[in-house]
This record gives C-alpha cells, sequence and structure tokens, in this order.
C-alpha cells in the first residue's frame, strides 16, 4: 500500500474529530448541576451560562441534577460523549470522596477543567434555637439523651456529622435533602435540629432567621465573626467545599483549552464576581486544568484520612 494512501486514510479516519474541535461548539452546551434550582449552585450555574453563551456562541442550558451530593450529575456526566457539550458543575468532593464509598464512577472517568470558588461551609440553626455554638448543642443533647436531626446535603457532611458523633457520643440521625432549597424549609420548619449548608445559609444569617453553629472551614464565617470555628470548639477538623467544572474523560483537548480559556475569562466578570462574593458571601478561587487536579488530589489525600478512620 502506498504511502499517499495510507495518509488518506488516516485523514479520513482522524479527520471528523479535529475538525470537530476546530469548530466547537456547533450545537447547544449543557451544565449539569448537581443541586435542586433555586440554590447557590444553581444560581451561579445559570449566571456561568448566560456569561459562557456568547463566548460560545450558542445557548448554554442547565439541567439540574439534584442528588448525593452531586454523585447523580456526575453519573450523568460520565455517560455524556466525550465532545465538549456536556459539562457539569459540582462540589469538589464529588471527586474527593465520592469514589471511596461508591463504584458507580471513579475519579479517572472525568476531566477537571477548573476550580471556580469554594463556600463558607457551616453547620447551621434557627435562630431561636436554644445553643450558640455546636460544643453548646452536643453538650445539651448528650445531658438530655436527646438524638439530634441533621439535614444532610451529601455524603461529605454525613461523614463528618459521623466523625463528630464518635468523637462526642451523640446520637445524631441524618435526614437527606438534595441541597439548599429543600434543606431550608426543613429547618426552617423545625423538621430537623441544626443543618450543614455551603451557601444558602448566608441570607438567612444576615436575616435573622439562623445562626452559624460552627464554621467547617478553617476560617471563622464573615457573616458570624463570633461563631467559632469547628478546630477552634475542639476538633482537629476542617474541610473546604470548592465548586468545580468538570468533563467527561477524553475530550479533545483543543476543545478543553477553549472552555478553560472561556470560564477563566468568566471568572474576570464583576458581575460574576459580585454575585458570588458580595450576594453569597463565597469566595473566588480560580485553578485552571493542571494547578486545579493538584488542589483535589490534596483534598482526597485528606479524606481518606478522615473517612479511614471511621472504618
Amino acid at each position: 500500500m502506498s504511502k499517499c494512501l495510507l495518509l488518506l486514510i488516516g485523514l479520513c479516519v482522524f479527520s471528523p474529530r479535529i475538525l470537530s474541535a476546530q469548530h466547537f461548539p456547533t450545537a447547544p452546551v449543557k451544565i449539569e448541576v448537581g443541586a435542586a434550582a433555586g440554590g447557590g449552585m444553581d444560581i451561579v450555574a445559570r449566571a456561568l451560562a448566560e456569561r459562557l453563551s456568547p463566548l460560545l456562541g450558542q445557548p448554554v442550558l442547565v439541567s439540574n441534577r439534584a442528588g448525593a451530593g452531586g454523585a447523580i450529575a456526575m453519573m450523568a456526566l460520565k455517560n455524556a460523549q466525550p465532545d465538549g457539550y456536556t459539562l457539569a458543575l459540582v462540589p469538589s468532593w464529588t471527586l474527593s470522596y465520592q469514589p471511596l464509598i461508591s463504584t458507580h464512577y471513579r475519579a479517572e472517568d472525568f476531566t477537571l477543567l477548573a476550580v471556580l470558588y469554594r463556600s463558607p461551609d457551616a453547620l447551621i440553626a434557627r435562630a431561636d434555637a436554644p445553643w450558640n455554638s455546636l460544643s453548646q448543642m452536643l453538650d445539651s443533647a448528650r445531658n438530655e439523651q436527646k438524638t439530634l436531626l441533621f439535614a444532610s446535603q451529601s455524603p461529605v457532611d454525613q461523614l463528618i456529622i459521623n466523625w463528630l458523633a464518635r468523637q462526642t457520643g451523640n446520637k445524631i440521625a441524618a435526614l437527606p435533602t438534595r441541597g439548599g432549597g429543600e434543606m431550608i424549609p426543613k429547618l426552617l420548619g423545625g423538621h430537623v435540629d441544626f443543618a450543614y449548608s455551603a451557601t444558602m445559609h448566608t441570607q438567612y444569617v444576615s436575616s435573622g432567621k439562623m445562626k452559624v453553629l460552627a464554621s467547617l472551614t478553617d476560617q471563622r464565617q464573615s457573616i458570624a465573626p463570633d461563631v467559632p470555628t469547628l478546630k477552634e470548639q475542639g476538633w482537629d477538623i476542617a474541610i473546604n467545599t470548592f465548586f468545580i467544572v468538570v468533563l467527561p474523560a477524553g475530550v479533545p483537548q483543543a476543545i478543553t483549552e477553549r472552555l478553560s480559556s472561556a470560564f477563566a475569562d468568566i471568572m474576570r466578570d464583576e458581575h460574576i464576581r459580585s454575585l458570588i462574593e458580595d450576594k453569597l458571601f463565597m469566595n473566588i478561587d480560580v485553578h485552571l486544568m493542571k494547578d486545579a487536579s493538584s488542589l483535589i488530589v490534596g483534598q482526597q489525600s485528606k479524606m481518606r484520612t478522615l473517612f479511614d478512620t471511621l472504618q
């Protein structure tokens, strides 16, 4: 077979993929959001989609895949074609923790495009609750031999609560919710004693309807600077939730680079920054591609250590 014929065969085989990358996108792009409509992640996703659309020259749609702390969105993404037309906005523990407890997917099934921001994770209660800190609540419940009911949003917050319960001897039962939009009425309606929140609590704490019992990160909450962190209350643990954009593994590099560049541009947009920082009280923390992967690998190590202590 001649070299010319081999070359022509090679072009026939590889050109469609190359051309599709060069002309990407030629159809609407979809963002799978790992939370129900109305929560902080959903609000950000819709703002990102609005800014992403003119950069790509195509509509950008948002699809809510609530449940399991973002794992359902990740399973949908895993089954999507690796062509760049389906992305997901999910919490970082969908990559750093979920693969430890489930066989539905592996971290290697995805390409991490970017880390965009991190949330002021907290344990919260209604404003009229009789405790002003997590330690007060746990001490009171133990003295009364009361089982506390906790509104959970993900396997990660359940991991933290299980770890705390083992440390303190408290009995805590989890009531699963599909995100902040479901958690809020459960807490305000008195169906649970306390809850985990990544972002939704900020507006309710500011309006006097909720209180922070403990910051789960390594910093106190800006909306509740007098409330100690978990570490300051005596437990050597801190969790930072990053919100990440993920693709299926195998997306052509040219498409990955174009999308990465687009998100870098979007995160410099003043409207987006104001929404995330001023309205949702979260922190812009952008890392792209390899830097993003290094950050999540570090979180994976922390989550595995915490997970192993409960085995």
